[in-house]
């Protein structure tokens, strides 16, 4: 984290040069699950990893929609492998 006339910004908004921009779901846990094509830290497709930082902010909440749909669809899946 920097800081911006003494307030703390996120290194995602200095790149961007946006203030307001859709932050990365990255938290630094890369790797590609072959079953699901998915991120397992991020939960995002490769496709959607390597287009990040070029993307629309359209396309950017769009994916973040699709990483809340996936970590639901995960977490009930696991739910029912417990029972």
């Amino acid at each position: 984290m920097f800081r911006k006339f003494g307030k703390p910004i996120l290194i995602s908004k200095i790149f961007s040069g946006v203030e307001n921009a859709v932050p990365s779901p990255c938290n630094g846990y890369c790797s590609i699950e072959a079953s699901s094509g998915f991120c397992g830290g991020c939960q995002r497709t490769l496709n959607e990893i390597t287009t990040w930082h070029t993307a629309s902010e359209e396309f950017k909440r769009i994916t973040w929609q699709a990483i809340r749909q996936r970590r639901q669809s995960d977490s009930a899946s696991n739910q029912n492998n417990n029972l």
